[in-house]
């Protein structure tokens, strides 16, 4: 057995964190349904009502799918709908594994508000 354990733990740790990811866009009507929202790039926790900008208009009616933090402006938001526990540790665990380290690890786009200019 590996010491610890610990190879089959960071496994089953990035998969979790895979699985959340998926929850991080064309999620509009999973956000819709719920009540609080987190950004794992800035790991802030606020209400759904807060989002105010969507990206990736679908053919349908136009309207974006994907949420911008409104506190970052960045394509990092997952909802409490998500079967996910919002908290300060995952997103910071979300932040990690998709925001630092190599450039391979980066999972959002990293879209900016345009009125927020480059980064």
């Amino acid at each position: 057995m590996p010491l610890g354990g610990q190879p089959e733990e960071m496994s089953e740790s990035l998969d979790r964190l895979e699985r959340a990811h998926a929850h991080a866009s064309g999620h509009r009507a999973e956000l819709e349904r719920g009540r609080s929202c987190g950004c794992f790039h800035c790991c802030s926790i606020f209400p759904a009502s807060q989002i105010l900008e969507w990206i990736d208009d679908d053919d349908v009616d136009e309207q974006g799918q994907t949420a911008l933090c409104p506190h970052c402006g960045i394509d990092a938001v997952i909802g409490d709908q998500s079967g996910f526990l919002l908290s300060r540790d995952f997103l910071e665990e979300m932040r990690a594994r998709w925001f630092e380290g190599s450039s391979e690890a980066v999972g959002g786009s990293g879209r900016r508000r345009p009125h927020d200019g480059p980064p």
